[in-house]
């Protein structure tokens, strides 16, 4: 599809995303972008950490592997960290402040400001590397059948939606087997849960670029 889209085959394309991709320059996630737009009960929230000496790298990777962490930046300046933080609701996130991440071992001290109004998702960001014309094909082959589709509505997730979810946050790139064996449904059931998600607003895939690598 990218091959499509660039002018270039796939082979290529996928030569120079192993390239992007093992240099650490970029990388998919997916997250709950739904959580990000419940503003309404503040459910969102961003922290800036300070940690012991010797235990930033450790502190990331295991703040990274919290689920209601949507994002984890190592920064300079007042603190180390830069933490994205989404929940449910108000309780969800307050039992996280004050449980897992207060008890993360190096955690010295931390500021935690509440956000009360999104002006844009990070899926909606946009490099503004692709022209015009690549920017439509690239909806033509995407978003076809999305276009005409019905909204989707909500429900509440069951467990297999949760495994589904917990297994793309791990790894955005899964592959359908993966998220099947993972979620232990069969392939085409898997497929149909995900599009719901994806549909409903449920779930977000989008991929990030270094600073070295955006220009």
């Amino acid at each position: 599809m990218l091959g499509d889209v660039l002018g270039i085959s796939p082979t290529t394309a996928a030569r120079h995303w192993a390239r992007l991709s093992g240099e650490g320059l970029a990388w998919v996630t997916a997250y709950r972008p739904d959580l990000a737009g419940q503003l309404g009960d503040p459910v969102n929230a961003l922290i800036t950490a300070v940690c012991a000496p010797g235990r930033l790298s450790t502190m990331a990777q295991t703040l990274a592997a919290h689920p209601q962490m949507l994002s984890v930046e190592i920064v300079s300046g007042d603190g180390d960290l830069h933490l994205t933080v989404a929940a449910p609701d108000r309780q969800a996130l307050a039992d996280c402040l004050l449980g897992p991440f207060a008890a993360v071992d190096g955690l010295l001290q931390s500021s935690t400001c509440w956000v009360t109004r999104l002006y844009k998702e990070g899926s909606k960001w946009r490099l503004r590397a692709l022209s015009p014309a690549q920017v439509r094909r690239l909806r033509e082959l995407t978003e076809p059948a999305r276009a005409v589709a019905s909204p989707v509505p909500l429900r509440p997730l069951d467990g297999a939606d949760e495994r589904i979810l917990a297994a793309l946050f791990t790894d955005g790139r899964a592959s359908y087997a993966a998220l099947a064996e993972a979620a232990a449904v069969s392939e085409p059931t898997l497929r149909r849960r995900l599009r719901r998600l994806m549909d409903a607003g449920r779930v977000a895939v989008r991929c990030d670029v270094a600073w070295e690598a955006a220009g």
